[in-house]
């Protein structure tokens, strides 16, 4: 019972109605504990070690028959996470009876002392190993472990029937390895594995149901291990031995040198992963290519490749021809740290860079910048675009996003090594430009071809079949201001008689003259050169249906796509 500000005494729930029937009376149980697991999940804060979670004391406030129905509830108790302090998963442990068994530990020896850490982490070796075998989830963190309990390894050495999903994290600077005999290589429902900084051998993780696998490596984590360097044979041989495998994540994965793999690609076999919807492979390129160049995988996966340290262009270059040789739509991201590519072998329905978890891109390749050429911004745009030109052919692309955020490319004809690739891409129907070096290839737009093709009388300009334009956050504003700011002093100089103060005072007699005058004065300005490009451009565009102005800011008043479209500008949007 509580008290009000009253004094009067009130019970701990809401009463049930006049007629004396409760308005749970007619939900299942199974509804009830479910309410009851979110409530625990959402108010287990308590980071005390023998407090008691915030969700019991919420229990306590609950009508007998919702109570009774959650607390005898097995399943209530068999969702044990990490954030519970260590003596109320023992509790939650013996509640749950013989439900399935979701449990998430934490190995830590801060701040006790020798002995009550080896007492507590045999506490929890003795809850896994009389556990495994109705587990369903087993989480294990281990960031402060140094070896307290150095033998807990073999309390992994059992069966565990019912496993579906496993996890192990460790600082990189543990020495936490997996059993020889992972649950005895007897999981038959085991589908996630997820590894960071464990050490392992690729062997021990060959379990047929598996359908995820994610290995990470974080920067400073040792390969000096016998058991941390394989080689590219093995892990294929594993990848080989998952025909279940669907999503697969490698972080810096290191092979041994002593044993690389064979030069004959019919020593070391093709792999097929018919069933792979997402790879994603992060590190040095000579560890990810070598590996890549033995798989056969399916055209509906996606793939997400995130390089470093080229030392052999070419081998890159060879490996994207493999993959995708001819693809329709092309992303091009390119920065002073890193160049990246998104391959699509069908027209997307919005085509822009997009590396977030929910990209639809099916290859998507991002290299870092490498020291060799870090100190030379023209090098670095120069060799991304290199590989570019020897990994794929431009004959059959009709679609190409660039977003150049290079310094270098930003300034006047930096950008020229995008010429040679708008040169190449004749089929080109949709271009959309992005970043501080868009007004500089919008100059490259109104260029005729290289060898300056002559069709119908006309020199053939770059992007004869273009169709649709998008430009991507340009900031207008200073087009705005140059329009306002001085506007006295612009009619003063033309015309020589009294000025306006804005267009839209312009007195009848002049306002058309006037107009088009000051239009040609401000396209004039150096800034805006890349504008007047497009506008002579324009002129020979005729394919193009439509103009897109994609969050662009300061956009002005007036109608300037009329000025620079003719025809066109009907189809210019602005969003």
């Amino acid at each position: 019972m509580r008290r009000i500000s009253s004094g009067r005494r009130v019970p701990p729930y809401i009463p049930p109605p006049p007629d004396d029937r409760c308005v749970i009376d007619g939900l299942p149980n199974e509804l009830l504990v479910a309410i009851f697991i979110s409530v625990r999940d959402v108010c287990i804060e308590d980071p005390t070690e023998h407090g008691a979670p915030g969700w019991v004391l919420c229990l306590t406030h609950t009508c007998s028959r919702w109570r009774s129905a959650a607390l005898s509830a097995q399943l209530l108790w068999a969702v044990i996470p990490r954030t519970l302090c260590f003596q109320w998963q023992q509790t939650f442990v013996a509640r749950s009876g013989r439900a399935l068994l979701q449990l998430s530990l934490q190995f830590h020896n801060t701040p006790f002392s020798s002995a009550e850490m080896i007492s507590r982490t045999s506490t929890i070796c003795d809850t896994i190993h009389t556990n495994l075998w109705r587990m369903d989830a087993l989480w294990l963190l281990f960031p402060y472990f140094k070896g307290a309990y150095p033998k807990w390894p073999r309390y992994l050495d059992a069966p565990a029937p019912e496993l579906r999903a496993f996890s192990m994290e460790a600082e990189n600077t543990q020495s936490v390895e997996l059993p020889p005999h992972l649950f005895q290589h007897h999981a038959p429902k085991l589908e996630s594995i997820i590894l960071n900084n464990i050490y392992f051998a690729w062997t021990q993780l060959a379990f047929s149901s598996l359908a995820v696998l994610k290995i990470y490596h974080t920067m400073n984590f040792s390969h000096s291990r016998d058991n941390s360097r394989n080689t590219v044979a093995e892990i294929l041989a594993l990848l080989a031995r998952l025909p279940q495998l669907r999503w697969l994540e490698l972080q810096r994965p290191r092979w041994s040198e002593s044993l690389s793999p064979p030069s004959d690609p019919s020593r070391l076999g093709t792999i097929s992963l018919p069933n792979l919807e997402v790879m994603k492979l992060y590190g040095l390129c000579e560890d990810i290519v070598p590996m890549m160049r033995y798989m056969d995988l399916p055209h509906t996966a996606s793939q997400l490749l995130q390089l470093s340290g080229l030392r052999n262009p070419m081998a890159l270059c060879d490996l994207m021809k493999s993959q995708c040789p001819a693809p329709v739509a092309l992303a091009v991201k390119v920065s002073a740290e890193d160049f990246c590519l998104q391959f699509h072998f069908e027209l997307p329905r919005y085509l822009r860079y997009d590396s977030g978890p929910g990209s639809s891109a099916p290859f998507t390749l991002e290299h870092d910048q490498p020291a060799s050429v870090r100190r030379s911004e023209t090098l670095w745009l120069r060799l991304a675009t290199r590989i570019m030109f020897e990994s794929f052919t431009f004959s059959q692309l009709t679609a190409l996003y660039i977003d150049c955020a290079s310094p270098r490319a930003s300034a006047p004809g930096g950008a020229l090594p995008f010429q040679a690739i708008l040169c190449r891409t004749l089929a080109l129907e949709e271009l959309g430009l992005r970043g501080p070096a868009l007004p500089e290839i919008c100059k490259i737009l109104s260029q005729p071809l290289e060898r300056g093709q002559v069709v119908e009388g006309k020199v053939h300009l770059i992007l004869p079949s273009l169709r649709r334009l998008t430009l991507w956050n340009v900031a207008f504003q200073p087009l705005v201001d140059a329009v306002t700011k001085d506007c006295e002093t612009v009619y003063w100089d033309t015309h020589h008689h009294p000025v306006a103060l804005d267009p839209d005072t312009l007195s009848e007699q002049y306002e058309e003259q006037d107009q088009e005058d000051l239009l040609e004065w401000i396209w004039a300005d150096v800034r805006f050169a890349w504008i007047l490009a497009l506008r002579r451009r324009a002129e020979e565009w005729k394919p193009l249906k439509r103009l897109m102005l994609e969050r662009c800011s300061g956009l002005p008043d007036w109608d300037w796509e009329q000025y620079l479209f003719g025809q066109a500008a009907a189809d210019v949007i602005s969003w």
